[in-house]
């Protein structure tokens, strides 16, 4: 009688960032801004019109699912970067590596989930170096903005969310040897003259 074998699962770390969705009405006046009108327009939108070329690529949002309506609304995302440079790599265990063939209009996806929190306007978005950044998000929902409205004079802005416990942690350092700071608009500022500077 064969033993039964345990097969251990593979542990796999995804991080996640987390941005508040912004608009600016001008270059200073920085205000909240519900999704809900723009994530319906998009799922209603061919995945054709809601392709567009970002930094060289085009990206779509290909899927969008409500989790959970009541009591608040989550939406997920599902957004794809559509790779046609350096295409990937097939093998087997036994085989030689070999290139996958792309046919004319074929591409390899490279996707992100986002979670959108409508109670609080926040993103939460799986971090992905093959696919689009936060300012690759932010060019896309620019553009579907633009596009659902051509009138339209907001400027939309995902603005990072400060990791608490990082700051606390950090706090009992007595050394810092390197500080890197990335911010996702154009008031970077205010950033360190405010929430950063009442954290230290």
């Amino acid at each position: 009688m064969e033993e039964n074998k345990k097969v251990s699962a593979k542990k796999r770390l995804v991080n996640f960032d987390f941005f508040r969705v912004c608009v600016f009405e001008n270059k200073d006046k920085l205000k909240r801004y519900d999704m809900l009108g723009l994530l319906d327009f998009i799922s209603k939108t061919s995945l054709e019109d809601r392709t567009f070329t970002i930094q060289g690529e085009q990206a779509r949002v290909h899927k969008i699912t409500l989790h959970q309506k009541y009591p608040y609304e989550l939406f997920q995302l599902n957004l794809c970067r559509l790779r046609e440079e350096t295409p990937g790599i097939a093998s087997t265990i036994s085989s030689e590596l070999s290139n996958i063939p792309l046919e004319a209009n074929e591409y390899i996806a490279e996707d992100i989930n986002i979670l959108y929190d409508n109670s609080i306007h926040v993103l939460m978005v799986q971090r992905n170096i093959h696919s689009l950044s936060a300012t690759g998000l932010e060019v896309y929902f620019q553009e579907m903005m633009n596009k659902m409205d051509p009138n339209n004079n907001l400027d939309i802005s995902l603005e990072p969310v400060l990791d608490i416990f990082s700051l606390q942690k950090a706090k009992t350092k007595d050394i810092y040897r390197k500080l890197t700071i990335r911010v996702a608009s154009n008031i970077g500022g205010s950033l360190i003259s405010n929430p950063i500077k009442k954290k230290f």
